[in-house]
């Protein structure tokens, strides 16, 4: 029995040691602080960080492009603190972790281009967060209207807003999901952040794991190793399944979301304009954009581009927008190892916007 101690301090000591020691190395880093989440219920459905944060955030896992960005006074991962009283016009811009955007500086973000181009005549806030879909996008642009009278919407739209918006599908805690019934009614899922959540949160190892080596994601790809599954093909950065099934549920969800739309939003359709990624990285290459012309996404693409212009939307398809910028100078609109837009596309996507009907409506006209 001593033997089998004596060696069991032998080989666990030196593990320990090394976990401490890359514990302290880490903090030295710029690992990924994560942005501790607001809890979500009841009485406050909203989904928002805790407000006044700073945070650190670095991709891979030898933590290229390294940010270091703010929450602000209300919960919001954008620089400038939101003012309920104020009377200037507001553009309202909501979306995923495109509009979280926690990789790119502020003034780099859509957000921080639009912000600065409308300086001194009116405001820009932005409302998003990793893995939001299309119903928690309802939410917000309530949100928006009731507590800062926003007057108009930009809405980002990216391939996997359509089918997670369903209950049946996603259960992301703190957002709300479309329970696909008669009614589609909106039900929010609850969060409140566990204490072995907390507690890891603390931990710099702990953040790198999870955030830079994305243990998640390794696990799932173990999984499907172990149990024989294929790995999923991704197309516009989303599972390409087109079986009839998710697609029905797809295009269910589009049609709730702009049957849900004017309640939530309060603003007629002159009033929001859709921003709507391009398959990437398939369209730099016009071979490889016709090879996936049938895929899940492009299909999405095409009917949410119809639904939304038979109501009077405006719809601002970056595709086109980033074909012809690759074309003229190379750029890419992702980093290279995270398929989220970088500098170049958040500015395509500012450009975009800025050329809008809704924002020179707003704001009278794209330069400050």
């Amino acid at each position: 029995m001593r033997k089998f101690l004596v060696g069991l301090v032998g080989t666990a000591l030196p593990l320990l040691l090394l976990v401490v020691a890359a514990e302290i190395g880490l903090r030295f880093l710029p690992v990924p602080s994560g942005m501790k989440t607001a809890p979500v219920n009841a009485e406050s459905p909203v989904y928002r960080f805790t407000p006044n944060q700073s945070v650190t955030n670095s991709i891979g896992w030898n933590m290229t492009f390294p940010t270091q960005r703010r929450v602000n006074n209300e919960g919001f991962l954008d620089h400038q603190d939101y003012n309920s009283d104020s009377e200037d016009p507001l553009l309202a811009v909501i979306g995923d972790s495109y509009v979280e955007a926690a990789a790119v500086s502020y003034p780099e973000t859509l957000y921080g281009r639009l912000a600065a181009a409308v300086e001194g005549r009116g405001r820009v806030y932005s409302f998003g967060a990793s893995a939001a879909p299309l119903s928690q996008y309802l939410i917000w642009a309530r949100y928006a209207r009731e507590r800062y009278k926003a007057e108009a919407l930009a809405i980002v739209v990216v391939g996997n807003d359509f089918d997670r918006s369903a209950a049946g599908v996603s259960q992301v805690a703190g957002f709300h999901h479309f329970v696909m019934g008669e009614d589609a009614r909106l039900q929010l899922v609850p969060f409140e952040p566990s204490p072995v959540r907390r507690a890891l949160r603390h931990s710099a190892l702990a953040r790198y794991i999870f955030h830079n080596l994305k243990a998640r994601s390794a696990y799932k790809r173990i999984k499907r190793w172990i149990e024989g599954e294929p790995e999923p093909v991704y197309v516009g950065n989303t599972d390409n399944d087109t079986s009839p099934a998710r697609m029905a549920v797809a295009e269910r969800v589009v049609d709730t979301f702009f049957e849900r739309l004017p309640e939530y939003s309060g603003l007629g359709s002159d009033r929001i304009v859709f921003v709507l990624d391009g398959m990437r990285p398939h369209l730099y290459e016009a071979n490889d954009l016709a090879s996936v012309s049938d895929s899940y996404f492009a299909r999405m693409r095409l009917y949410f581009m119809a639904k939304a212009g038979s109501l009077g939307y405006q719809v601002l398809d970056l595709q086109p927008r980033f074909i012809e910028r690759h074309r003229a100078d190379g750029a890419l609109f992702e980093f290279p190892t995270d398929a989220h837009w970088n500098s170049t596309g958040h500015e395509v996507a500012a450009e975009a916007v800025k050329s809008s009907a809704v924002f020179s409506a707003l704001f009278g006209g794209g330069e400050g």
